[in-house]
This record gives C-alpha cells, sequence and structure tokens, in this order.
C-alpha cells in the first residue's frame, strides 16, 4: 500500500476507477511553498478525519491550485462545480439528455457523480449560489441524502448499511470517502 507523508501526517494513496479525472502538473506548481504545504498537510488531516472543508479567502486561482495538488497527491478523482446566480438545482442534480436512438436518459451531474462515485467534490464560489439551490446542496453534503429526477434516492452508508433501505426501491448508497472542499471569498461588511 502506497501512503503519503506530509509534516508528520501518513495517510493511503487513492485508486482511481477513473484515471483521466486525478489532476496532474498541479503539485509541482506550489512544491517549494511552506504555505502550500501546510494547506496541504491541513487537507490530508481533515481528510483523515472524514470532514468537508471551507476554504476562504480572497478572489484567486490559489484555492484552486491547492485542491488540485491536493487529489494528485492523494491520487483522488476530482469534480469541480463553479457556482452562479444562474444555476439552479436541477443543474447539480441530473440532466435529461436524447441517447443516440432517440431514448430519453439521465446523466449525473458532478456533484451527484461525486456522491456516487467517491470523489472530492470542488464547489467554487459558494456564496453566488441562490437560496433555493442551497437546500438540496445541503442535503446531499449534510446527510448524504438526495432524491433524484429518476427515481433513485441516495442515501447515506450508514442508512444503507442498516437495512432500512432496499434495492427494490431503487436506493443508491453514497460513497462513504467522499469529501467535500468549498471556496468563498472574505464577505465584508460595507
Amino acid at each position: 500500500m502506497k501512503v503519503v507523508k506530509i509534516g508528520g501526517v501518513i495517510a493511503a494513496i487513492g485508486k482511481p476507477i477513473s484515471q483521466n479525472l486525478v489532476p496532474r502538473g498541479h503539485l509541482e506548481k506550489v512544491q517549494g511553498c511552506n504555505w502550500a504545504r501546510n494547506q496541504l498537510r491541513f487537507l490530508v488531516q481533515k481528510h483523515l478525519l472524514r470532514q468537508d472543508v471551507l476554504l476562504t479567502g480572497p478572489p484567486s486561482p490559489v484555492k484552486q491550485e491547492i485542491v488540485m495538488a491536493f487529489c494528485e497527491m492523494m491520487n483522488f478523482e476530482l469534480e469541480i462545480v463553479s457556482l452562479n446566480r444562474d444555476i439552479s438545482e436541477s443543474d447539480l442534480k441530473q440532466r435529461r439528455e436524447l441517447d443516440s436512438n432517440g431514448n430519453l436518459r439521465f446523466v449525473d451531474m458532478p456533484p451527484l457523480s461525486a456522491a456516487i462515485n467517491g470523489r472530492v467534490l470542488f464547489l467554487d464560489g459558494i456564496e453566488k449560489a441562490e437560496r433555493n439551490v442551497l437546500p438540496a446542496l445541503n442535503n446531499l453534503l449534510e446527510n448524504r441524502e438526495m432524491s433524484l429526477a429518476d427515481g433513485r434516492k441516495l442515501v447515506s452508508p450508514n442508512v444503507f448499511l442498516s437495512g432500512l433501505v432496499f434495492k427494490l426501491f431503487r436506493y443508491q448508497r453514497v460513497f462513504s470517502n467522499k469529501r467535500l472542499i468549498r471556496q468563498t471569498r472574505f464577505l465584508r461588511d460595507c
């Protein structure tokens, strides 16, 4: 088993399913920077504690670069969502598409895909999200639950493993290793 050691913190390196979703070339950009090393250590500690992270700071690409370096270092798959006022709840769940045969199918969007497949979800600009989007996001992030347009219902690993739900009812387990990293800018009083 491969491990990463950073500042006295040791963690196992992940085994991604889709190697193309693991960022590459970002770790080199932050090497040699003590601040970046401390941030990576912090993210590894949060990962080991199975806790989500909220990164705050002025607008800049540095926070995203740190997250991408973290995912590269840990060999984690990454999904990125840039939030804005035009994003709706359905944009974060599923999209309906016609396949080549003219059949309607549902495509999972990045937050849903991250939850189901155990990927890191990076939400950029959480402060820009509309109020009607936040409850749906919160339910997925805090409770690890969500009802979907295709009839499935996501449930947390604890509920799924307790035997309270059955595949007969199209319940799907949320991956227990999914981590969320949210980014926001400082909000100032005027």
